[in-house]
């Protein structure tokens, strides 16, 4: 790493002012002194202090890490991208956890529209009856404009479907602002690979913006790419009373984007707001990053005073195939950033989200900032969770309160802002944190065939197998396996004999317990 002294100066006033932690005038005089033949040592020292720095003080803004970036202090903050960095298979071969183009979709025998071209499809909308399917024929689709409003509503026992007949036959392409402009209640969508394909990033911001009405929204087994948020969710006044889309279900997708986002715009893949009872499960949700702004982005969020919301079963990479160059990332989170009044359920933001719960999840790469956050998010439960090579989680401001239970955690558990939290069970390691994807020292990167690769067959850890804590809530793990009584810790089950590998979802057989591990523990 090559230091800028004129950048660094820079850095330093700004920091200064923009924090008043003046107590790091100490630390910060005496690397300045240090004389410049010991040009590494002082790199490296300082590299560590400031990437510290930028993931301890994490705001609402990023203030440190946007300064870092914004100033270019740090001549090298790009991670070189190189093995085992590209890890995974492309979205072409993935067969692990996410959309599958094996997942079985059954075609009605009757009330089924077929559409052969965009007109149809605007026009079977607007059309639909409850109970209906639309299925789009095999071929690539093109849209130009603002969206595609649905506002036709189905009905619980007779909802509205729009598919394919299988993942991978349709191709949607959307030069639209928000795609599909969800209105109404009790709409399926399955089987799509929707692209993104506007001239601006900022063009493209959403594929669904789910919003008022649109109550029981389910979306499965889809392929959403190239969007700043790919699922928007909000609430609206509609003749004077505020409506919201509530008990929403996105599960079985993939969401990624090819590249960094260019934009200053939001860029969260999953941006839930003001909503109650949804459920996130299920998904592959990668490559998400900012470029521009505030350079902060999220895979997925639920904030604006919702309750009662469910992270469970998803595959979160933050840093997939999109080297870590351009800003930071954070895996899930209630609160996100926080929001602004007016988009607060109640216009109250005094709570960002309240019973929220994150399980079975595996959240993994993202090596500049936390892999859960929680925002003034009340009465979480965080248990039985893999986070690698994150900074951990983050519990802030005095709303907030968790208890975290039988997680694996690279980094730590923190507590900010008068925050509050109870913790068991947990295996921590602050060693299973690198940019450098260097795990010689993590404790637990030995017990999986390839944790870079998310491949988590289990070649030995006997420390997680039944040392888990009992959790009422808890009966199945992240392939869907039965929890036995003797809870493992981590989001698999391999007490039970069940091979699971988010990696490969399709494998689904019985293995023998692992070899006894050489670890003397943790």
């Amino acid at each position: 790493m090559i230091i800028n002294r004129i950048k660094l100066k820079k850095f330093l006033i700004s920091y200064l002012f923009s924090t008043g932690v003046l107590g790091h005038m100490i630390i910060i005089s005496g690397i300045l002194l240090i004389p410049l033949y010991f040009q590494e040592p002082v790199n490296f020292f300082f590299e560590r202090i400031t990437n510290t720095l930028a993931h301890f003080s994490h705001g609402k803004k990023q203030q440190v890490g946007h300064l870092l970036l914004k100033t270019k202090l740090i001549n090298d903050w790009k991670t070189p991208a190189i093995e085992p960095f590209v890890i995974l298979q492309p979205i072409s071969q993935w067969k692990g956890q996410g959309a599958s183009a094996n997942q079985n979709s059954l075609l009605p025998n009757k009330n089924a529209i077929y559409i052969h071209s965009s007109k149809q499809l605007f026009s079977a909308i607007k059309k639909v009856q409850p109970g209906e399917t639309i299925i789009i024929m095999p071929g690539t689709y093109t849209f130009n404009g603002r969206s595609i409003p649905i506002t036709q509503h189905g009905k619980a026992t007779a909802p509205i479907t729009l598919k394919s007949s299988r993942l991978g036959s349709v191709k949607l392409k959307f030069n639209l602002s928000e795609g599909f402009h969800v209105k109404a209640a009790h709409w399926i969508f399955e089987n799509l690979d929707i692209q993104g394909t506007c001239s601006h990033d900022s063009y493209c911001e959403h594929a669904f913006h789910v919003v008022g009405k649109a109550k029981y929204f389910v979306l499965k087994n889809n392929i959403i790419h190239d969007f700043n948020a790919a699922i928007k969710v909000n609430g609206v006044n509609i003749s004077g009373q505020a409506q919201f889309p509530d008990n929403g279900v996105i599960e079985k997708n993939t969401f990624y984007n090819k590249h960094h986002r260019q934009t200053a715009n939001p860029v969260t893949l999953l941006n839930i707001n003001s909503v109650n009872n949804w459920r996130v499960r299920g998904n592959l949700i990668s490559d998400f990053s900012k470029a521009k702004g505030d350079h902060t982005s999220y895979g997925t969020f639920m904030k604006g005073n919702g309750k009662n919301g469910i992270f469970e079963n998803n595959l979160i990479i933050c840093e997939r195939n999109l080297p870590p160059n351009e800003g930071i990332r954070i895996g899930l989170s209630f609160g996100g950033g926080g929001t602004g009044k007016s988009y607060c359920r109640n216009q109250d933001c005094s709570t960002e989200f309240s019973n929220g719960i994150i399980r079975n999840n595996i959240i993994m790469h993202c090596s500049h900032d936390v892999g859960i956050y929680l925002n003034k998010a009340k009465n979480t439960q965080i248990y039985n969770n893999l986070i690698f090579n994150t900074l951990g989680i983050d519990v802030r401001y005095s709303t907030s309160s968790a208890t975290i239970h039988n997680n694996i955690i690279s980094g730590r558990i923190k507590n900010r802002n008068e925050a509050s939290h109870f913790a068991s069970h947990n295996i921590i390691d602050y060693n299973c944190l690198s940019s450098s994807r260097d795990f010689s020292d993590c404790s637990f990167f030995s017990w999986f065939r390839d944790l870079n690769a998310a491949d988590l067959i289990l070649v030995n850890g006997e420390e997680i197998l039944a040392q888990g804590k009992k959790i009422k809530s808890l009966t199945t793990d992240f392939c869907t396996n039965k929890r036995s009584e003797n809870i493992d810790i981590g989001p698999i089950q391999y007490s039970n004999n069940q091979l699971c590998t988010p990696n490969n979802m399709e494998i689904k057989v019985s293995k023998p317990k692992p070899q006894s591990a050489d670890s003397s523990g943790y």
